[in-house]
């Protein structure tokens, strides 16, 4: 199969697979996404903070501006959304450290 000659290559050659999909099959690398999630979990859960603190003095982060858009209740969701996602994205890459 073309898989099984490609992607030793490519590892070879020090390419990242990450979830790279080659005739159907799967070639899962962890490593991607414990590099993303060890970056975008603390920046998440920052940028989530600071999105509420400064809604308590009626301003806010010029990139989340929309969420105040379908009322005061969906914005303190989707507040509180991101910041738990950052949260899970810790959590799992916790998780897949210990694996």
């Amino acid at each position: 199969m073309l898989a099984e000659k490609v992607a030793p290559k490519l590892q070879a050659a020090g390419v990242e697979l990450g979830d790279l999909v080659i005739e159907g099959e799967i070639y899962n690398n962890p490593s991607f996404f414990e590099g993303f999630s060890k970056k975008a979990g603390p920046v998440l859960i920052g940028v989530g903070l600071l999105s509420i603190l400064l809604s308590l003095v009626g301003l806010n982060l010029r990139i989340l501006v929309w969420i105040d858009a379908w009322g005061a209740g969906v914005g303190w969701a989707l507040r509180g959304g991101v910041v738990a996602l950052g949260v899970a994205f810790v959590l799992l890459n916790r998780t897949i450290k210990r694996e």
